[in-house]
């Protein structure tokens, strides 16, 4: 398809030697930026760095699992790991994973019952989820994830939007 693409074709033509409907080309390329890249005319350099850049999301959604993330983006992980070869892109790539690795390294915080039953207390009464989770020293999405393990504050959390 990209070769097709390339080559100045429209999205129409990939779509029936391959036997699909266009719409499931169109819904594929709005997921890969390689794709809309060609399709947008772009050289191949911009094309090369926009399925870098897929991987590399890829890779910080899977937390540094080089496979998992090249399965994510249906790309071979020998390319992958034959792009290292561009010193840019390996320090690109290594800067990545040290985030990753601090991130997935730094210990989470416990937060215990007393807090939670604050939390609840204070939406029973009134205040947004927002005012709660500042109050007590915590984000918004920790109340919600831990309202699964807490039953008053399951009960006081108002419904997502």
């Amino acid at each position: 398809m990209l070769a097709a693409l390339r080559a100045g074709v429209t999205l129409d033509a990939p779509a029936g030697a391959l036997g699909v409907p266009i719409e499931h080309l169109a819904a594929f390329a709005l997921r890969d930026s390689e794709v809309q890249s060609a399709l947008a005319g772009h050289s191949l350099e911009q094309q090369l760095r926009a399925r870098r850049h897929d991987f590399l999301t890829a890779l910080r959604e899977t937390e540094g699992d080089r496979e998992l993330a090249a399965w994510a983006v249906v790309l071979d992980v020998l390319e992958a790991v034959e792009w290292l070869a561009d010193p840019a892109y390996a320090a690109e790539e290594a800067l990545l994973l040290t985030a990753v690795a601090e991130r997935v390294s730094r210990p989470r915080r416990r937060i215990a019952d007393e807090l939670l039953d604050r939390a609840a207390e204070l939406l029973e009464t009134g205040a947004t989820i927002t005012e709660a989770a500042r109050r007590v020293g915590v984000a918004t999405g920790t109340l919600r994830s831990r309202s699964g393990q807490h039953p008053r504050l399951a009960a006081a959390l108002p419904p997502k939007r």
